[in-house]
Parts: structure tokens; C-alpha cells; sequence
């Protein structure tokens, strides 16, 4: 599968629009020995701008590409969110607004070669600001060749959002990857079969999720990515293969495990792409890498096989940093 062609791009580059509305500041504490019910001791810290859409854009700004990140901002945080992002040389359109980045906390294991992430609630935006973020949107819309949607939004933010996103983009003929979960995807693919997105690329955790309510969970807990239950895995090519049919590619990833995909042109072939083999200094940030990855060779006409092994490669660079979200320091 490869990306159609379009209309020229502006300053003859591809250009990425990447969209997420749940920003974060990311907390990343090293431990050589992570213990519970101990006093456990940092021996290295960072924090970083971070959150789904921007792990996507910094790692597509990495690999060359010119990438733009649509999100709001409020509050000092949203200040420091800001130059952060400039310190990165990120490219950003700023809706304001009262709410400020969410924290999230990374604890990296050493001695375990573990992530933990602990996840804050995001505060709500304030009525209007929808409005505004779907202003700029259009207004940045007519200079794109591929969308990117990432992550969940904030609080006060409507169902529909992302699909009206979705739809304008494909009557402008913009290609759209869709990495976002729940009832917001459905309702994505609700939209008529040519305004929903080109791709969704959950993870298999999400996946389960969004199309199999109920499958795998025990105890009140979902899946996990990295499940290997066969019985799990056969349902989920089963309902890759009827979204194929309905036209829609999918590709999910699975951590360490290979990452499946069927593709719309060919839903009959179900599709295993093994990562590389690594140990990883910290994990956060992978699958956003791999969609930076997978969506930049799709845009520079690569087939769907190699677009996923450039996602691959795109997520164990990341994994191989402290810095969430990058493939250089």
C-alpha cells in the first residue's frame, strides 16, 4: 500500500500535521533499584514536553520531516510546556486556554530494565475552546499531506471532534492516520466511507479495547499489549480483517511482540513484523516513534511492509534513550 498522490506541498517538503489535545510534562526518575514499600533513591531525572502528539512530531522533526502540532496550552505549565518544545526546534499552533499539561511520571528500573509510568488526570478545557482548535485546524489544513491524530483529548472536548477533523482532511485529500481508542474512533468510523481515516494504529491493549469489549479481561483489568493468548490474538485478526474489508488498513503494535497488520488492498493476508531486539533504557514514547516511523515512510511512497519496519526501527531508537519520545538526544 502506498500513499496516493496529491498536491504539491508547500516549500516542496511533506508536511505532517499532528494533532493531539492532551499535552503532558514528562517526569522521568532513574532508580538503579526500584523497591515497594521501600525509600528508593533517584540517580537521574529529566523532564521533558511530551504526551502522545508531540513524542510523534519531535520523532518526524528527527527523522527530517516537517511536522507541525496543533494542541492548547494553559497556565505556567503550559509556558515551560512551550519552551521545551522549542528547545527541540518543534513546530507548534497554540490554541490558549485554562487548562494546563497534564503530569505524567516515568519510574525506569535499572536493575529490571522496567517502565512505570504513572498517569495524572488532565484538567477540562473551558467551553470554547473547541471552537478554536477547530478554527486553526482548518486555517492549517489546505498546506498538509498527512494527519496525524494522537492520544485521547482533555476533558471538555465533544465525541465528535476527531472524526469532523477526519472528514474535513479527506474531502482536502489529506492522508490520516488515526492513533486514538475508544469511542472516539468509533465514532470516526462511523463517518461515510470516505471520511474516515486511511489507518488506525492502536496498540493491541487499545484494539482490545475499542472492538472487543470484555476480550481478556480479568479481575476488572484489559489485555496487555504484550499478551501472547492465542484465543485473544484470533479474535483480533478476525476483526482486522472485517475492517479491512470495510476499508480501512490497521496496524497494531505489541511491544516487544511482533506487530500485526492487515491491509485494506489485501484483507485476506494478514500481516507479523518482528521488532528489533534490544534492551530498553526506557520504553515511554515507543509507539508514538513507531507511528512517526510507519507514517514517514508511507508519505515518502513506501509499501505498508516497509513503512511498519521503519516504525520498528523508529521505536527501538527510542527505546534506546532516557528521553521519552526521540531517537537522538
Amino acid at each position: 500500500m502506498t500513499v496516493p498522490a496529491k498536491k504539491s506541498i508547500e516549500r516542496g517538503e511533506t508536511r505532517f500535521l499532528v494533532v493531539c489535545l492532551n499535552p503532558t510534562m514528562q517526569k522521568t526518575l532513574v532508580f538503579n533499584c526500584l523497591a515497594l514499600n521501600e525509600v528508593n533513591r533517584v540517580v537521574e531525572q529529566r523532564l521533558d514536553a511530551s504526551g502522545k502528539g508531540v513524542n510523534v512530531t519531535r520523532v518526524l522533526t528527527q527523522l527530517g520531516e516537517d511536522a507541525v502540532h496543533l494542541t492548547h496550552l494553559g497556565g505556567d505549565e503550559g509556558q515551560l510546556f512551550e519552551r521545551l518544545c522549542r528547545d527541540d526546534a518543534l513546530s507548534l499552533e497554540v490554541v490558549r486556554c485554562e487548562s494546563p499539561p497534564r503530569t505524567c511520571t516515568t519510574l525506569v528500573d535499572r536493575s529490571a530494565s522496567t517502565t512505570t509510568e504513572i498517569v495524572e488526570p488532565t484538567e477540562p478545557v473551558q467551553a470554547g475552546t473547541e471552537n478554536a482548535v477547530v478554527e486553526r485546524f482548518r486555517s492549517l489544513l489546505p498546506a498538509v499531506h498527512t494527519l496525524i491524530i494522537s492520544g485521547t483529548t482533555a476533558p471538555g472536548y465533544t465525541v465528535d471532534l476527531y472524526a469532523g477533523m477526519i472528514a474535513a482532511a479527506r474531502q482536502a485529500g489529506v492522508y490520516v492516520i488515526a492513533d486514538f481508542r475508544g469511542a472516539m474512533l468509533k465514532r470516526a468510523l462511523r463517518n461515510d466511507p470516505g471520511l474516515r481515516p486511511n489507518m488506525i494504529k492502536p496498540n493491541l491493549q487499545e484494539f482490545v479495547e475499542t472492538f472487543l469489549p470484555g476480550a481478556g479481561v480479568t479481575g476488572g483489568v484489559t489485555v496487555s499489549e504484550h499478551t501472547d493468548d492465542p484465543e485473544i490474538l484470533e479474535e483480533v485478526r478476525r476483526r482486522m480483517t472485517e475492517l479491512a474489508r470495510e476499508g480501512l488498513t490497521t496496524v497494531i503494535t505489541r511491544g516487544a511482540n511482533p506487530a500485526l497488520a492487515v491491509d485494506r488492498e489485501d484483507p485476506e493476508t494478514p500481516v507479523e513484523c518482528e521488532p528489533l531486539p534490544l534492551t530498553p533504557v526506557n520504553t515511554i514514547g515507543c509507539g508514538d516513534a513507531f507511528t512517526a516511523g510507519l507514517g514517514a515512510e508511507l508519505a515518502r511512497g513506501g509499501t505498508l511492509h516497509d513503512a511498519i519496519e521503519q516504525g520498528h526501527v523508529a521505536a527501538a531508537m527510542n527505546a534506546a534513550l532516557l528521553k521519552p519520545g526521540a531517537i537522538r538526544p
